[in-house]
């Protein structure tokens, strides 16, 4: 009796190894499989790549001429327009492309075509026509006036309403339908007058308030471009961390540009922090 029932528990404990010899070899086959096959290693590496893709960006260092160009789209700011615009180096708040009124746009236009153009080569001595339709003309002696020369007052031929349009798309990837007179400097405007721009100047002194800004580096994204700047507004001899502003110094500020249809237009700008 007793040998029987050894025989029955060795008959047991003969089928319980095979099962689990049996377990080993297939996870073994399973793991080769997982591992080594050659679908396998290809789709590994294709989804680690995508991943870098979308999370990190491409340090720029250098500044390029992309970077360069967009950098003038910016308003700096500017203390001698009889009307201030909205500079996107504010210390205190974000400034984005939302905050931007029509007007705004149409200054910034103008300073992008100035910073870009020689506009010594497009000007003429205004007329006493020009200059009546500006209400200019009691201003001019020649025209019946008694304040000044009628050199003293030039029109700029290259600004029109569809330059000033295409440079706003350019910039802002906007459209805009509110076609008003904007200051390009103190007594400096452009009227829009009959469906056109007629943009005129009077000789002045220079002023002695100016930005100054430097580039310190750039990010690339997919779908937007990070660019750094260091900046100090110069009001009297005195640096400013920002434009319009009594906070003394310099300071780094990141301006968003983003990407639609290969090229870049500027979003948005802020203070910067290291940390």
């Amino acid at each position: 009796m007793k040998d029987k029932k050894n025989l029955k528990y060795l008959v047991k404990q003969n089928n319980y190894i095979g099962l689990l010899f049996f377990a080993l070899v297939l996870a073994a086959i399973l793991y080769i499989i997982k591992h080594e096959t050659n679908l396998y290693k290809e789709l590994e590496p294709t989804t680690k790549n995508i991943s870098n893709i979308t999370t990190q960006p491409k340090e720029i260092n250098k500044e390029t001429e992309k970077i360069k160009e967009l950098r003038l789209y910016m308003n700096d700011g500017d203390l001698n327009t009889f009307k201030i615009y909205q500079s996107m180096y504010n210390i205190d708040n974000e400034v984005t492309i939302e905050q931007l009124d029509e007007e705004t746009m149409l200054y910034i236009a103008y300073k992008y075509l100035e910073k870009t153009t020689d506009f010594s080569n497009n000007q003429e001595y205004i007329t006493c026509q020009e200059a009546e339709k500006v209400n200019l003309a009691q201003d001019i002696i020649q025209c019946g006036g008694n304040k000044t020369n009628i050199t003293n007052y030039t029109i700029n031929n290259h600004i029109t309403k569809d330059l000033l349009n295409k440079t706003i798309t350019k910039i802002f990837n906007r459209h805009i339908t509110n076609y008003t007179n904007f200051y390009t400097s103190e007594n400096n405007l452009c009227y829009y007058i009959n469906n056109e721009y007629l943009c005129v100047s009077q000789k002045t002194n220079s002023s002695q308030s100016y930005a100054v800004k430097e580039f310190v580096r750039a990010y690339e994204y997919q779908d937007h471009l990070e660019i750094i700047e260091k900046y100090y507004y110069v009001n009297n001899n005195i640096h400013y961390q920002g434009f319009n502003t009594d906070k003394v110094g310099e300071a780094t500020y990141i301006s968003t540009f983003k990407k639609t249809n290969g090229s870049y237009y500027w979003n948005s700008t802020k203070l910067y922090n290291e940390n």
